[in-house]
């Protein structure tokens, strides 16, 4: 947790030019979302999320059965895909900047069926 706080991934926020995107950070961050999501809120469904990012490597969740992990890369077929700059996603999700205003200033474009955008929400409670 100390390191993404330091790396301006957590915590108060940070101009773009401190948020660090490397891998490591990068990894660290998103074990931290698997860990912290609802798998319950899918009803035992297998759900999928695809994180791009105009400036790092993308990312993507599955939770399936009970199971949840987090992995680099690029996932067919994702429920929800959420496309970014790294820093705009991190300002999400610190609180900096809400999500309704990051979709209407296009710094967060999001994709997925209306069902697959309410079973997203509850993921994250």
């Amino acid at each position: 947790m100390i390191r993404l706080v330091r790396a301006g991934v957590v915590g108060e926020p940070k101009p773009a030019s401190e948020v660090d995107s490397s891998p490591e950070i990068q990894g660290l961050y998103f074990d931290l979302v698997a860990r912290s999501i609802d798998s319950g809120a899918v009803n035992g469904e297998p759900f999928k999320v695809q994180w791009k990012f105009s400036d790092a490597e993308p990312w993507h969740l599955v939770v399936d059965n009970g199971s949840t992990r987090a992995e680099r890369g690029v996932l067919p077929e994702a429920d929800v895909t959420l496309e970014s700059e790294w820093h705009d996603f991190i300002d999400v999700g610190k609180g900096a900047v809400s999500p309704p205003k990051a979709l209407i200033q296009r710094r967060l474009r999001v994709h997925g069926g209306p069902r697959n955008l309410l079973r997203f929400r509850r993921l994250f409670g």
